[in-house]
């Protein structure tokens, strides 16, 4: 049987992973394959499926060209994993009613995850909304 850290370790990757994988490769198939079929992301219009997840990343790389995301930090305790990401991307699509503007922008957000038995089943997200658009907007 594996020991919390070992766990810590792999729940992780799996989070790192889905980094790499779905914001900067647009591989998508990870996701259905390593979030629940129901997951949940804690927010008003969050994703409340792993399809619904795969739509909306669809609709970031189409509001941000060249979207890319980089882990700069990821902690993992009992059975959370909390990373810090930063994002950057030109914007080609309308964003909260900004855009497109073809500026290349990059922001910080901190996303939580839950797992389970390897997979991701929740997450919660805070993007600086604000500061994007004020960027987007300078």
């Amino acid at each position: 049987m594996a020991n919390a850290a070992t766990d810590n370790n792999i729940d992780k990757q799996v989070v790192i992973k889905f980094f790499e994988q779905a914001y900067n490769k647009q591989n998508y198939q990870y996701v259905l394959e390593h979030f629940k079929r129901d997951y949940i992301e804690h927010s008003p219009n969050g994703a409340r499926s792993n399809q619904d997840a795969v739509h909306i990343l669809k609709m970031a790389h189409k509001i941000f060209t060249d979207l890319t995301a980089h882990v700069d930090s990821v902690v993992a305790d009992h059975g959370v994993v909390a990373v810090r990401v930063t994002f950057s991307g030109v914007n080609t699509g309308t964003f909260f009613g900004v855009g497109p503007t073809h500026k290349k922008i990059s922001w910080e957000a901190m996303e939580f995850f839950t797992l389970e038995h390897g997979v991701i089943a929740e997450s919660w997200g805070s993007w600086p909304i604000y500061d994007m658009l004020k960027k987007l907007q300078a």
